[in-house]
């Protein structure tokens, strides 16, 4: 399979790019960063420099390509003006879909986020129960976290347009694994209620990716992609009890269960992270 990756010189597209070549699939490694000299990434992959905010380039890298990988965007509204953040993440997200649909590619995989409901960037996180699933409504407030809405929507919009074409949002969550992650949260305990103590490993990300693109997908879907466990040291139960009482649960979260329910990526993907 021939797969495009936007946002290969990211953290997520560099573990993307080297897995799906690992896995022996042609790639088409994008970024708006020159790869010279930056990162080597490897294997049977071929580099454009590419800015998706340039629809007419991006439709020209897109043809004759099988599936996309999306993972190009500013991943959080703090070091940019606001407007950048929202600007750039929108234009860019729709010009990959639109495009896609277009060239008649059939399987895309667009990178969303837990933000996408709001969270960590909010003045004060609101959630109507747990463990969130797809169904809860968001509050998002920040232009990172309303870019990921918008993400979404958008694959909806394209794909009722051009029915061929099935999208996966993942709604992934700080991309590390578990130890590095737990560290961050001993540093910044308000702040990880705030993000709800989840995080994704960023190597079961990245299969999950190609997983997705090779699955029996119609149309568009969101998909959680969160580890099972928190990564805090602190029982989930006593977690809910600190910093949220006034939220109801919708089933018990025993030991050290996710705030985030990921069961339906488990049952169509496998995922087991």
């Amino acid at each position: 399979m021939k797969i495009m990756i936007t946002g290969a010189q990211g953290r997520l597209g560099r573990v993307v790019t080297r897995t799906a070549a690992d896995l022996g699939h042609q790639v088409l490694a994008c970024d708006r960063v020159a790869p010279d000299g930056v990162v080597d990434l490897g294997g049977p992959v071929e580099t454009v420099r590419l800015d998706v905010a340039d629809f007419d380039a991006v439709r020209d890298a897109i043809s004759g390509i099988d599936a996309v990988v999306h993972c190009a965007a500013i991943t959080q509204p703090l070091d940019h003006p606001w407007h950048q953040v929202h600007s750039q993440n929108v234009i860019g997200s729709y010009n990959v879909l639109l495009a896609a649909a277009l060239e008649g590619v059939e399987r895309v995989t667009a990178m969303s986020s837990v933000n996408a409901v709001g969270g960590v960037f909010s003045r004060s996180p609101r959630f109507d129960y747990f463990p969130v699933d797809t169904a809860h409504p968001s509050y998002a407030e920040d232009p990172y976290s309303l870019s990921k809405l918008i993400l979404e929507e958008q694959a909806r919009s394209v794909a009722r347009r051009f029915p061929q074409t099935a999208i996966a949002c993942l709604r992934l969550h700080a991309l590390q694994d578990r130890e590095p992650r737990l560290a961050a949260v001993r540093s910044r305990p308000d702040r990880a209620a705030a993000d709800l103590w989840g995080y994704t490993p960023i190597e079961d990300a990245a299969r999950l990716c190609l997983t997705v693109i090779d699955s029996d997908l119609s149309g568009a879907e969101v998909f959680y992609a969160v580890a099972r466990q928190t990564a805090s040291e602190v029982p989930s139960e006593e977690l809910h009890r600190r910093y949220f009482p006034q939220v109801p649960l919708r089933r018990p979260l025993r030991g050290h269960d996710s705030f985030y329910d990921s069961s339906v990526a488990a049952e169509r993907f496998g995922w087991d992270a």
